[in-house]
């Protein structure tokens, strides 16, 4: 049986948390090779073990500005921000903000493997 009061105490290594699916610097990761992969971002590389948190999330920043959003990326385990014309939207209306710009149908869209980056929506 588990002892929920140690439990409760518990605390994650910062391995254990980058396995974690949610936001934060896996969601930043995902966003960097998305936005890449569409020509608006151009680092290469593991981005947060290769330049460490502030370059790489200054470039995702800059990459989501490139399409037109602005995005405030969370260190950790914290969902990114996503905003358009100044409306707080989704992480998956920004994707797909992406590839409208990009000329992609509704229906093309509508079938797109989201999941295939890392980081939840």
């Amino acid at each position: 049986m588990i002892d929920e009061k140690k439990l409760a105490n518990a605390a994650m290594s910062d391995e254990e948390l980058e396995q974690v699916s949610g936001g934060g610097t896996r969601q930043t990761g995902g966003d960097n090779d998305f936005l890449k992969s569409f020509g608006y971002n151009h680092f290469d590389g593991t981005i947060i073990w290769d330049i460490g948190w502030d370059p790489a999330s200054k470039a995702v920043d800059k990459g989501w500005s490139e399409a037109g959003i602005t995005c405030v990326t969370k260190f950790g385990a914290g969902d990114n921000q996503y905003y358009l014309d100044g409306k707080r939207i989704s992480r998956m209306e920004a994707f797909r903000h992406v590839l409208k710009q990009k000329g992609w149908n509704e229906a093309a869209i509508n079938n797109y493997d989201f999941d295939q980056w890392a980081g939840s929506f």
